[in-house]
């Protein structure tokens, strides 16, 4: 999946479903559990993003899991980040944030208000 994450956008094919994760890079979404990685199909929640090493941009992904180590060691966030091997694919692998098992359907909602509730009130 991670050698040809065009073929099938995120791991995701047509007959499983689709999810949305906006971005640039190549990308797949797969649940760890105790059992390994796995595919997430019919909706079931992903825990973690892969992004395959870049051809174009080698670095990317080193440079990235480095910039989150940086904002862990401030306090900015506390979801893991590491580069592994799948395959001889190298990856960062990046624990989701908006999970969680107390979540309705496991998701925690990322949505944002309307402009105009955060105005102040004169």
């Amino acid at each position: 999946m991670l050698t040809h994450v065009q073929r099938d956008p995120l791991g995701n094919r047509p007959a499983t479903g689709k999810t949305s994760l906006a971005g640039v890079q190549g990308k797949i979404v797969l649940a760890q559990t105790g059992e390994g990685w796995n595919r997430v199909v019919d909706g079931w929640p992903s825990t973690h993003i892969l992004k395959p090493r870049s051809r174009d941009y080698p670095t990317t992904i080193y440079d990235e899991e480095f910039g989150a180590r940086v904002a862990r060691a401030t306090g900015l966030t506390s979801h893991s980040t590491w580069v592994e091997e799948f395959e001889g694919a190298p990856a960062v692998t990046i624990e989701r944030y908006d999970r969680s098992p107390d979540a309705p359907q496991g998701r925690i909602h990322q949505g944002v208000g309307r402009v105009d509730d955060a105005r102040p009130r004169l």
